[in-house]
């Protein structure tokens, strides 16, 4: 499980550790099981604790993350274009 020693969401990275890093982002946010993001703050609005909290109940106590390492996969997201129509 990802977690807040995990670092390095977003930037050049080779392609087995993008993979890897897209599979870690979705295991623990979830971001790819719904519909796609029409745009950056779309992405940006649904990473965020809250949000993560709501939909995950007891997310931040299991995954240590703080919404500083939402807000870098956030970044990856939207650099990669993982799960989005923009």
């Amino acid at each position: 499980m990802l977690t807040a020693s995990s670092k390095n969401f977003a930037g050049d990275m080779p392609l087995c550790c993008v993979a890897r890093t897209l599979t870690h982002i979705s295991d623990i946010t979830g971001f790819d099981r719904g519909e796609y993001f029409a745009g950056p703050d779309q992405v940006r609005a649904y990473f965020t604790v809250e949000v993560m909290e709501r939909f995950y109940p007891g997310w931040s106590k299991k995954t240590g993350l703080a919404q500083a390492d939402l807000d870098e996969m956030a970044g990856a997201v939207i650099h990669h274009r993982w799960h989005c129509v923009f």
